[in-house]
């Protein structure tokens, strides 16, 4: 009950991530809208048949622990990121 739970938060969560995500490489973006959304739809498509590959591989090798700790520290890294990376306009 308490992982339906988790999940339920990620999802949650990410439902409202990526609209903006979307939203912002199409008005950031320098090169064409339809390009670039494409590239990042194709980025988040490997990443989500990656990710599980990896993690699954560090908790076979090492442990649950490390594996949840690599995605922490992404975690920590997206926020920084975020919070502390440089958005430009593009030029138009």
């Amino acid at each position: 009950a308490v992982n339906s739970i988790g999940f339920m938060l990620v999802g949650l969560g990410i439902s409202c991530m990526v609209p903006t995500i979307y939203s912002l490489v199409g008005e950031q973006s320098k090169t064409p809208v339809g390009i670039a959304l494409t590239i990042l739809s194709s980025i988040s498509f490997i990443g989500s048949l990656v990710a599980p590959l990896l993690i699954g591989g560090i908790a076979q090798w090492f442990d649950m622990k490390y594996a949840y700790m690599v995605i922490g520290v992404l975690g920590v890294f997206i926020v920084l990121m975020t919070t502390f990376g440089k958005i430009t306009k593009s030029d138009e």
